[in-house]
């Protein structure tokens, strides 16, 4: 019996496994290599915005004053620049220049009239004739707005600004001088006029008075202003005073030429426009 047990145990011996002793190999380690530390990025420093020169009234000569003002337009990345001329109505005769059949840009009416200052006028038609009323020199030609825009006007040798809607024109009315334009942007008092017209943003030219009855002309000639943003400005800003406003011709209509002893200003009109509104020293 103990033959056969160490013969069966011989047999097992046989079909088990040899066993080795020794060390295990070490796993095998993997990892997502780290990448190298990011270069650090400087914050860009915060836009300081560039201040708009402080604008001031330049005298030119007795009775004419030059002044720039800035605004911001909302959308727009630049400030728009407004040319502002004061004219004391005491030393400048005003008169308006109409000629449907020799229309001519700002620079060259001014050539032709020898102004010292020069606006484009009213609105016209495809034509050249006026839209709305205009009177130069007596002479009265075109219908007036009906209760719409503004007018201005010279009876007696005195010169006004009225809103049309308030004080439309009488047929018969004894006037001089006279060009119309619309829409009315400040009512007597500075009091912003209510309208539903575009948005677009244009070349601008207005005519007002300030409280003291002295014209102010306003050109804006960078194209990047609305009806809306030239009355909200118009009503806001004490330092110019306007009192009462109206819209003139603008876009390609706009234009503007002064010329005060060695003193020049032109913004010349890209259209060829049949009146401007012209001023003159008095005697």
């Amino acid at each position: 019996m103990a033959g056969v047990l160490s013969l069966v145990l011989g047999v097992l011996a046989c079909n088990m496994p040899a066993l080795r002793f020794g060390s295990a190999p070490a796993p095998r380690l993997t990892s997502t290599p780290i990448p190298p530390p990011a270069t650090p990025v400087t914050p860009m420093p915060t836009p300081v915005p560039t201040p708009f020169p402080d604008p001031a009234w330049e005298e030119l000569q007795p009775g004419l004053e030059l002044r720039r003002e800035y605004l911001s337009v909302q959308g727009v990345p630049v400030p728009a620049e407004l040319i502002v001329v004061r004219v004391d109505p005491a030393y400048f005769e005003l008169r308006v220049h109409y000629d449907p059949g020799h229309i001519a840009t700002v620079s060259e009416w001014q050539a032709r009239t020898g102004a010292v200052f020069l606006v484009n006028g009213g609105f016209f038609l495809p034509s050249k004739e006026t839209l709305g009323l205009i009177v130069a020199d007596g002479q009265r030609y075109g219908q007036s707005f009906d209760r719409h825009g503004g007018m201005l006007s010279v009876s007696d040798g005195i010169i006004s600004v009225r809103s049309l809607a308030q004080f439309p024109y009488l047929e018969g009315e004894a006037l001089e001088q006279a060009v119309q334009g619309r829409p009315m942007l400040l009512y007597p008092g500075r009091f912003p006029v209510q309208f539903d017209l575009s948005d677009e943003l244009s070349r601008r030219t207005a005519v007002g008075q300030d409280g003291q009855g002295r014209l102010i002309f306003v050109v804006h000639d960078g194209g990047i202003l609305s009806l809306y943003d030239l009355r909200d400005w118009m009503a806001g800003n004490e330092a110019v005073g306007l009192w009462t406003a109206f819209n003139l011709d603008g876009g390609g209509s706009t234009g503007l030429a002064l010329a005060a002893g060695e003193r020049s200003l032109l913004i010349d009109s890209w259209y060829r426009v049949p009146s401007v509104i012209a001023l003159y020293p008095r005697p």
